[in-house]
C-alpha cells in the first residue's frame, strides 16, 4: 500500500531539463535527471574559450551543454524546432548564440539555460556555410549566410540595419570574423564596379575601392587588413583604411599546380594564412608573406581547416572504400600526424577546439574529444538510453512493453521495475500482448513475427511468410489467431498453435504515390482485431482503412476518408466503432454497421496523428500528435478534448520518427507515452493529466525510474546514468544517493 501511495504521489514533470529560474539557482536546489544525450545526428558543436563547457546542437533543434572534464550533461536548451547548425559562445562564455534551420537566431544564458533573445534570421546558404557569433566586445550577436548578415544587440535583441547588396556582382559576401564588416563587389554605375566595405553595425558603406579583381578574401583577426588572391596564384595583403597594398605574398614555387585559389583562411592568432586550390594547399607566414610550403591534397577531399595556432590542418576526404577519413596533418609539410575513419571513431564531422590542442568529433548521438598532443581519446559525451517508438499496455493494466531498437522491454508498473528485456533482434516495429498478458508478439525488420513466453523470456514460435518488414501485430481475443501487417502491403492471419499461415488478405496498395515517404513504411501500417475475433481492420500508406472477415479472408468494408497515410487503427471495446489516425492530421470515428464517418478529432491542420486507442468503457479516445509531441484524451460523445499529456521536444528526431505511439490502460486510469525516438517512457494519471514517473532503459542492460520530485529506483548499476545539477554544476548521484533513492517505488 505504501508503495502505491508513494508512486502515485509523483505527479509533475521532472526528468527532462527545463530552464531553471534565478531563485532555483540561488537556492542551489539539487535537480536529479537522467543523462539522455542526443538521440539523433549532432549537427553542430563548439567548446567554450575557457575549455570548461561544450555546446552541441542536434537535428531535433535541441541544444545540450556538457561538462568537459566529467563528460556529464548539464542541461538542455529548448526553443529551436529544427536542426541547430551553428553555435557560438560569447567572449566571456556566459552566453550562447545559435542558428537553426527554423530560420531563427537565438541567444541563451549559459547559467540558467534561459532563452534571452529570438530573432528571425532567414539567411541564405548551405547548412555548413551559415555561421553565428559575437562581436569582440560581446555587445552584438550575428548570423551570416552567403550574402546576408543579421545582427542584433545582445541586451535588447534590437536588429541593426540590413545589408544592402543591391547591384552585387561577386558570388559571395565576405564577412569579418567579428561580424562588423562585409566586403563585396557592387555595380555603382552601368560601367563601373567597385569593391564595397560595408559597416554592419551602422548599416552603411564604410569605403569603396576601385578593385574589380576580387573573387575571394579573408579579413585579418583584427579587421584591419584583407588578404585576397591574384590571378597569378599569389596573395595580396591590403590595408582597409587606405585600400593600398601592404605586401605581396611570395609566389609559390613551381609545382605544376595551376588552379586558381578559391579559399583563404587566416589562423586565429594571425600568424599564418592558408590558401586552397582544387588539388593543393599552401601555408604562408602572415607577417612576412613568405611561402612555408605547398603540398597536394588527397583525392576527393571535402574540407580543409586550419588550427587556431596555424600549426595543424584538418583534412576530410573519401577513401577508396568510400569511407570518410579525417587526417590531422602538419600544416608546413602536409605529413599526416593521425588518421581516423568515420567507421572507426563513429563520427562524420570534426573541428578544432578553441586552443587547437584537441579535435571535437560529432556523429549520431555522440561527441568525442581527442587530445592531439597525447594522441588519445579524452572523453565521450553521450547518453546510452534505448530509443523508443512503439508502446503497448498489457490487457491487465499491470505492465507495458516498448521497442528498444533490436528488441523490446517489459516494465512492471506496480513495482516500477523491468520485468524482461529481449535483445539481439533486428529493428522491432510492433509489440502486442495476449489477452491473459502472459505472451507477447513482436514484428520487425527481419520480416518475421515472433511469439514470446514472458514468464521465461523465451521465443516459442515464429511466423514466417511476409516478404518485407512486419509493421504491426495483434492477437485475436481468444489467442487462437495472430494477425500481422507488413511493408509487402499484405495482412496475414496465422494459426498460433501450428505457426501456419491460414490466409493472406490483399487490398492495400504497395508504395502508393504520395504516401510512401513515411518513415520506413510502404504498405500496411497498423492492424487490430475486434472483440469477438471475427473481424480485423487495417490501415495503410494508401490512405485506406479496410475491414476484413477473418473466417473468410474477404474484404467487407473500405473506409476511405483519409487524404494521407493511415498510421493507426483500433476497434472500440464493443466492436461497433473503428478509430483511425492519419498523417493528414485527423483522427476519425467510424460506425461499422453503416460504414459512416461519425466524428473527426483534430488539433491542428496537418499535424500527423500517430496513434489512436479507446478506453475500456468506450467513452474516451486517446490520440498521439506528432506536431506538438502531445497525446490528447477526447470525450467521444461530445468530440471535445478532456486533457493532454505533453511530451518532450528535446529528444525528438524530425522526419524519420513520425510513427510514435501512446497507449491507454484497460481500466483507463493510466496513459503511457513515448517521446519521438527518445529514450523515455512516461506514465500518466489519465484522470488528472499529471505525470507519475519516467522510465528509461540503457544499452548496458541497466534501467532507471524517476519521479517528478527526483526520487528514483534503479537496477544495480543503473544509477550511474543519473546526474545531479546544482546551479550550473553537475555531479554524479553518489553524494545524493541516500536522499533520492527509493527502492519502494
Amino acid at each position: 500500500m505504501m508503495k502505491n501511495k508513494l508512486f502515485a504521489k509523483a505527479m509533475i514533470a521532472g526528468l527532462i531539463i527545463f530552464p531553471l529560474s534565478s531563485s532555483a539557482i540561488a537556492d542551489d536546489k539539487p535537480d536529479v535527471f537522467v543523462q539522455l544525450g542526443h538521440t539523433e545526428w549532432v549537427d553542430s558543436a563548439i567548446m567554450s574559450a575557457d575549455g570548461k563547457t561544450i555546446a552541441s546542437g542536434a537535428m531535433s533543434g535541441s541544444i545540450k551543454l556538457w561538462d568537459v572534464l566529467s563528460g556529464r550533461e548539464i542541461r538542455t536548451l529548448v526553443g529551436h524546432t529544427f536542426s541547430v547548425s551553428s553555435l557560438a559562445f560569447s567572449p566571456d562564455n556566459r552566453l550562447i548564440a545559435s542558428w537553426g534551420l527554423d530560420k531563427t537566431c537565438r541567444l541563451w544564458d549559459v547559467q540558467s539555460g534561459r532563452q534571452l533573445q529570438k530573432i528571425d534570421a532567414p539567411v541564405i546558404g548551405d547548412v555548413g556555410d551559415v555561421k553565428t557569433g559575437f562581436t569582440p566586445d560581446g555587445k552584438y550577436f550575428w548570423t551570416t549566410g552567403h550574402n546576408d548578415i543579421i545582427m542584433a544587440e545582445t541586451v535588447t535583441g534590437r536588429r541593426l540595419g540590413a545589408l544592402d547588396i543591391t547591384g552585387r556582382e561577386s558570388p559571395f559576401v565576405i564577412f569579418s570574423s567579428s561580424g562588423k564588416y562585409a566586403l563585396f563587389r557592387k555595380k555603382v554605375s552601368p560601367t563601373q564596379i567597385h569593391l564595397v566595405l560595408w559597416n554592419v553595425l551602422e548599416g552603411r558603406i564604410e569605403k569603396t575601392f576601385d578593385r574589380e579583381e576580387f573573387y575571394w578574401a579573408a579579413f585579418s583577426p583584427d579587421d584591419r587588413y584583407v588578404l585576397s588572391p591574384r590571378r597569378n596564384q599569389t596573395l595580396e595583403l591590403w590595408d582597409l583604411a587606405t585600400g593600398k597594398e601592404v605586401r605581396s605574398f611570395e609566389k609559390r614555387p613551381a609545382t605544376g599546380i595551376t588552379e586558381a585559389i578559391y579559399s583563404i583562411r587566416i589562423s586565429d592568432n594571425g600568424s599564418y594564412a592558408l590558401s586552397t586550390t582544387e588539388t593543393a594547399v599552401t601555408l604562408w607566414d602572415f607577417s612576412s608573406g613568405r611561402n612555408l610550403g605547398t603540398f597536394q591534397l588527397p583525392k576527393d577531399f571535402r574540407l580543409v581547416e586550419l588550427s587556431p595556432d596555424g600549426k595543424r590542418l584538418l583534412l576530410k576526404y573519401s577513401s577508396v572504400a568510400g569511407d570518410t577519413v579525417f587526417r590531422i596533418a602538419d600544416s608546413r609539410t602536409g605529413y599526416g600526424i593521425k588518421e581516423f575513419s568515420s567507421k572507426q571513431i563513429g563520427a562524420n564531422y570534426a573541428a578544432f577546439s578553441t586552443d587547437g590542442k584537441q579535435i571535437l568529433f560529432r556523429g549520431f548521438g555522440r561527441l568525442i574529444l581527442w587530445d592531439l598532443e597525447k594522441n588519445q581519446e579524452v572523453r565521450r559525451y553521450e547518453g546510452q538510453g534505448h530509443r523508443l517508438a512503439f508502446v503497448a499496455f498489457a490487457p491487465d493494466g499491470k505492465k507495458f512493453a516498448a521497442n528498444i531498437g533490436g528488441g523490446f522491454i517489459v516494465w512492471d508498473i506496480a513495482s516500477a521495475k523491468v520485468e524482461r528485456i529481449i535483445t539481439g533482434l533486428e529493428a522491432v516495429n510492433s509489440v502486442a500482448f495476449s489477452k491473459d498478458s502472459n505472451w507477447i508478439l513482436s514484428g520487425g525488420a527481419d520480416k518475421i513475427v515472433r511469439l514470446w513466453d514472458l514468464a521465461v523470456g523465451k521465443e516459442t514460435k515464429t511466423f514466417i511468410g511476409h516478404t518485407a518488414e512486419v509493421t504491426s501485430v495483434a492477437f485475436s481475443p481468444d489467442g487462437r489467431l495472430v494477425v500481422s501487417g507488413s511493408n509487402d502491403a499484405s495482412v496475414r492471419v496465422w494459426n498460433r498453435e501450428t505457426g501456419r499461415e491460414e490466409r493472406t488478405l490483399i487490398g492495400h496498395k504497395y508504395g502508393s504515390a504520395g504516401f510512401s515517404n513515411f518513415h520506413q513504411f510502404t504498405g500496411v501500417t497498423s492492424v487490430a482485431v475486434n472483440p469477438d475475433g471475427q473481424l480485423a481492420v487495417s490501415g495503410g500508406t494508401d490512405g485506406a482503412v479496410i475491414v476484413w472477415s477473418l473466417p473468410s479472408g474477404k474484404e467487407i468494408a473500405r473506409l476511405g476518408g483519409h487524404a494521407r497515410t493511415v498510421t493507426s487503427v483500433a476497434f472500440s471495446p464493443d466492436g461497433k466503432f473503428i478509430a483511425s489516425g492519419s498523417l493528414d492530421g485527423v483522427a476519425k470515428l467510424w460506425e461499422l454497421a453503416t460504414r459512416k464517418e461519425l466524428k473527426t478529432f483534430t488539433r491542428k491542420a496537418n499535424d500527423p496523428v500517430t496513434y489512436v486507442g479507446f478506453s475500456s468503457d468506450g467513452r474516451w479516445l486517446l490520440t498521439k500528435i506528432k506536431g506538438d509531441y502531445t497525446s490528447w484524451l477526447w470525450d467521444i460523445a461530445t468530440g471535445k478534448e478532456i486533457r493532454s499529456f505533453t511530451g518532450d521536444i528535446t529528444s525528438v528526431m524530425p522526419g524519420g520518427s513520425t510513427f510514435v505511439t501512446a497507449a491507454i490502460s484497460s481500466n483507463a486510469n493510466r496513459v503511457i507515452t513515448v517521446d519521438s525516438m527518445g529514450p523515455v517512457a512516461r506514465l500518466w494519471d489519465s484522470s488528472t493529466g499529471k505525470e507519475i514517473a519516467r522510465m528509461s532503459s540503457f544499452s548496458d542492460g541497466e534501467w532507471v525510474v524517476i519521479t517528478p520530485e527526483g526520487y528514483f529506483n534503479a537496477s544495480p548499476n543503473g544509477a550511474k546514468h543519473l546526474n545531479v545539477r546544482v546551479g550550473n554544476k553537475v555531479y554524479g548521484i553518489d553524494q545524493f544517493y541516500a536522499k533520492f533513492y527509493r527502492p519502494e517505488l
